[in-house]
Protein backbone atom coordinates (compact mmCIF):
# COMPACT_ATOMS: atom_id res chain seq x y z
CA UNK A 1 0.00 0.00 0.00
CA UNK A 2 1.59 3.03 -1.05
CA UNK A 3 1.82 6.24 1.68
CA UNK A 4 0.29 9.66 1.25
CA UNK A 5 4.10 10.99 1.25
CA UNK A 6 5.07 9.15 -1.93
CA UNK A 7 1.57 10.25 -3.75
CA UNK A 8 3.42 14.21 -3.04
CA UNK A 9 6.13 13.01 -4.82
CA UNK A 10 4.26 12.50 -7.82
CA UNK A 11 2.26 15.30 -7.97
CA UNK A 12 4.01 18.05 -10.78
CA UNK A 13 3.12 21.72 -10.06
CA UNK A 14 4.02 24.47 -12.82
CA UNK A 15 7.44 25.97 -12.77
CA UNK A 16 7.53 29.44 -10.66
CA UNK A 17 9.36 32.05 -12.73
CA UNK A 18 8.22 35.42 -11.63
CA UNK A 19 5.14 37.63 -9.93
CA UNK A 20 3.93 38.56 -13.78
CA UNK A 21 3.75 35.28 -15.17
CA UNK A 22 0.89 34.33 -12.24
CA UNK A 23 -1.25 37.82 -13.17
CA UNK A 24 -0.49 39.54 -9.59
CA UNK A 25 -0.67 42.85 -8.93
CA UNK A 26 1.58 44.89 -7.09
CA UNK A 27 -0.31 47.10 -4.78
CA UNK A 28 1.63 49.56 -2.72
CA UNK A 29 1.16 49.31 0.82
CA UNK A 30 -0.95 51.42 2.26
CA UNK A 31 -0.77 52.98 6.19
CA UNK A 32 -3.97 52.76 8.32
CA UNK A 33 -5.42 55.82 8.89
CA UNK A 34 -3.67 57.58 11.97
CA UNK A 35 -5.06 56.95 15.77
CA UNK A 36 -6.60 59.42 17.85
CA UNK A 37 -5.07 60.46 20.38
CA UNK A 38 -6.52 59.32 23.96
CA UNK A 39 -7.49 62.15 26.64
CA UNK A 40 -4.37 60.80 28.35
CA UNK A 41 -1.92 61.36 25.30
CA UNK A 42 -3.76 64.31 24.50
CA UNK A 43 -3.18 66.33 27.82
CA UNK A 44 0.50 64.90 28.04
CA UNK A 45 1.04 66.35 24.61
CA UNK A 46 -0.08 69.62 25.38
CA UNK A 47 1.75 69.95 28.45
CA UNK A 48 4.84 69.08 26.22
CA UNK A 49 4.04 71.85 24.14
CA UNK A 50 3.59 74.32 27.04
CA UNK A 51 6.88 73.10 28.58
CA UNK A 52 8.96 73.22 25.39
CA UNK A 53 7.54 76.66 25.04
CA UNK A 54 8.79 77.85 28.28
CA UNK A 55 12.04 76.49 27.51
CA UNK A 56 11.98 74.13 30.36
CA UNK A 57 13.52 70.13 30.34
CA UNK A 58 11.79 67.53 31.88
CA UNK A 59 13.51 67.67 34.50
CA UNK A 60 13.19 70.98 35.36
CA UNK A 61 9.68 70.38 35.41
CA UNK A 62 9.87 67.63 37.93
CA UNK A 63 12.09 69.25 40.48
CA UNK A 64 9.59 72.44 40.23
CA UNK A 65 6.64 69.80 40.69
CA UNK A 66 8.56 67.54 43.39
CA UNK A 67 8.23 64.66 41.50
CA UNK A 68 10.66 62.33 39.12
CA UNK A 69 11.98 62.43 36.04
CA UNK A 70 10.27 59.83 34.55
CA UNK A 71 7.06 60.53 36.06
CA UNK A 72 7.00 63.62 33.11
CA UNK A 73 7.44 61.81 30.81
CA UNK A 74 5.21 59.31 31.14
CA UNK A 75 2.60 62.01 31.42
CA UNK A 76 3.66 63.57 28.48
CA UNK A 77 3.73 60.56 26.73
CA UNK A 78 0.24 59.46 28.15
CA UNK A 79 1.24 56.65 30.73
CA UNK A 80 0.20 58.19 34.18
CA UNK A 81 -2.78 60.22 34.95
CA UNK A 82 -1.87 62.78 37.51
CA UNK A 83 -3.70 64.25 40.24
CA UNK A 84 -5.65 67.19 40.53
CA UNK A 85 -3.07 68.66 42.88
CA UNK A 86 -0.08 67.91 40.15
CA UNK A 87 -2.15 69.37 37.27
CA UNK A 88 -2.23 72.66 39.22
CA UNK A 89 1.11 72.37 40.15
CA UNK A 90 2.32 71.92 36.78
CA UNK A 91 -0.16 74.75 35.06
CA UNK A 92 1.31 76.78 37.95
CA UNK A 93 4.79 76.39 37.01
CA UNK A 94 4.09 76.15 33.02
CA UNK A 95 2.49 79.63 33.52
CA UNK A 96 -0.65 78.16 31.89
CA UNK A 97 -4.20 77.23 33.22
CA UNK A 98 -5.55 73.96 33.96
CA UNK A 99 -7.85 74.52 31.03
CA UNK A 100 -5.44 75.09 28.52
CA UNK A 101 -3.38 72.39 29.25
CA UNK A 102 -6.99 70.08 28.91
CA UNK A 103 -7.68 72.12 25.60
CA UNK A 104 -8.69 69.90 22.36
CA UNK A 105 -8.78 66.93 24.31
CA UNK A 106 -12.20 64.97 22.63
Amino acid sequence: MPSFWNGLRSISLPAFTDAASLNIEHKPRTDPAPTRMTPAQQFGANVAQAREQRGLSQSQLARKIEVVDTYISRIETGRAQPSFRLILAIAHHLDTTPAELFDRIT
